[in-house]
């Protein structure tokens, strides 16, 4: 199959978005390995779906690893990053 351009996937990947027909809202996820470029995925694709005029909520979960998942294993490897402010503590 023909890879095409960035531009013609993400076309056929809104065509696929908009070709679902369900009642409720369509949710689109998007996985893959650390670094894949996911999130860079889903923003492309929310710019497409909303020229488009679909209604678009990006949600992400970027921090939940599911147990056993390669991403978890790989995860537990690398150094964690500060997520918080420190806290001082007083003699």
């Amino acid at each position: 199959m023909d890879q095409g351009t960035r531009d013609e996937m993400l076309g056929r990947l809104a065509e696929a978005v908009g070709s679902v027909a369900v009642v409720h809202p369509t949710r689109v996820a998007i996985d893959g390995p650390p670094a894949a470029g996911k999130t860079t995925l889903a923003d492309e694709l929310a710019v497409v779906l909303r020229e488009q005029g679909r209604d678009v909520i990006r949600a992400t979960i970027d921090d939940f690893l599911f147990p056993g998942h390669s991403a978890t294993r790989a995860a537990s490897t690398r150094p964690k990053a500060a997520t918080s402010t420190p806290t001082t503590t007083t003699p």
